[in-house]
């Protein structure tokens, strides 16, 4: 699921349209005469005229006079509002329109836990957790334990509460929340939106939104790329006799382990010397078991004992991977070690398998007495 994003406390239609252009799912706007972002009607009429088409609008209010209530809505044109105080359910639902219920979560336990409380407003579309009391006014700025954010309840939760560009992506990731709200820290000063902290923040969304589907990979996995690639040439090698087993094999491990048929291979063999590089599965297929390239004699028919490889560095990022060092094939009639020099990278291919889309590999040069 991807998690959505609101910026609370805009102030004025530049950062409205600027946020909007950032890619949030919805933009706050604070009545609540104590806040530093507090609007006036004529100010939040003037900041709806900027925000982009399918932005949703929402309107917070704390413990407010219900006539307040709707008198902004007569003139702001909101679509969900969103309750900070006290307020009854009974309160909530008189103005006939969507709404949020915050859930300061400090103390919460003792009274009884989140469930409880939230069962109490059972026409409530979602509910904000943040780390105030309840019944407090929030916007402290300051992050909760987010292992305490309810996992299974029914309704969407959005998580507020010290959200930065720097720990958004890890909120994410721990709460599994179906929206995140976030205000001062995206702040150059309290009201004015600062448009690198928001395009950061956006990346750390759309960064777990990504891992969300696609996680990051680790290194076990290099490891076990790795010592698939190995056998898989041990396991050729044995069929050396049978070429046409030898080959199906063969296409087997270089269909599950490459990238060929989902984007480019850069594949440049131990000793491919007359055609060096192999962009295709045809021609990285040649190689390993001899084909349409005179040179080619297919090294995976040899009968290796093992393939082991010795890593010298690896590196992880969040949606690659590279490997670097030796490989040494031991031969199986004389048990001689033949070293040979590798660099690997990999990506997850789209059905989640780790795939090589860059392979070079060669022998250890000697120089010349």
């Amino acid at each position: 699921m991807r998690c959505r994003v609101k910026v609370c406390g805009i102030t004025s239609g530049t950062d409205a349209a600027m946020v909007g252009t950032a890619g949030v799912d919805a933009v706050g706007l604070v009545f609540y005469p104590k806040s530093k972002r507090n609007l006036s009607i004529a100010q939040a009429v003037e900041i709806c005229r900027a925000i982009p088409p399918f932005v949703t609008v929402v309107g917070l209010f704390l413990d407010a006079d219900a006539d307040f209530v709707r008198n902004v809505l007569a003139a702001v044109p909101l679509d969900v509002l969103q309750f900070h105080g006290s307020e009854t359910p009974e309160y909530c639902r008189q103005f006939s329109r969507p709404y949020l219920k915050a859930v300061g979560m400090k103390g919460l336990a003792e009274s009884g836990g989140f469930a409880a409380y939230a069962d109490c407003y059972p026409d409530a579309h979602g509910f904000l957790v943040d780390s105030h009391a309840p019944g407090a006014a929030g916007g402290t700025g300051e992050t909760f334990d987010w292992t305490q954010v309810p996992q299974d309840y029914p309704k969407p939760i959005i998580l507020a509460g010290g959200l930065t560009a720097e720990n958004v992506a890890e909120a994410i990731r721990t709460s599994r929340v179906y929206a995140v709200d976030v205000s001062s820290g995206v702040e150059s000063a309290p009201g004015v939106k600062d448009v690198a902290k928001v395009q950061a923040f956006m990346t750390g969304v759309r960064l777990a939104n990504y891992l969300a589907i696609h996680p990051a990979i680790t290194e076990a996995e290099v490891l076990q790329a790795q010592q698939t690639w190995a056998d898989g040439l041990v396991a050729i090698g044995k069929l050396a006799g049978d070429a046409t087993a030898a080959k199906a094999a063969a296409q087997v491990l270089v269909r599950r382990l490459y990238n060929y048929g989902e984007g480019k291979v850069l594949f440049k063999p131990t000793k491919a010397a007359h055609d060096q590089f192999r962009e295709t599965f045809e021609q990285a297929l040649s190689y390993f078991v001899g084909g349409d390239h005179h040179e080619d004699h297919g090294f995976a028919l040899h009968p290796w004992a093992a393939v082991r490889f010795e890593n010298n560095s690896l590196f992880l990022d969040v949606d690659s991977a590279g490997a670097m060092g030796n490989y040494y094939f031991t031969d199986a009639k004389t048990g001689a070690e033949t070293k040979v020099e590798f660099t690997f990278a990999y990506r997850r291919a789209s059905d989640g398998r780790l795939v090589i889309f860059l392979h070079h590999s060669s022998l250890p040069y000697e120089a010349e007495h």
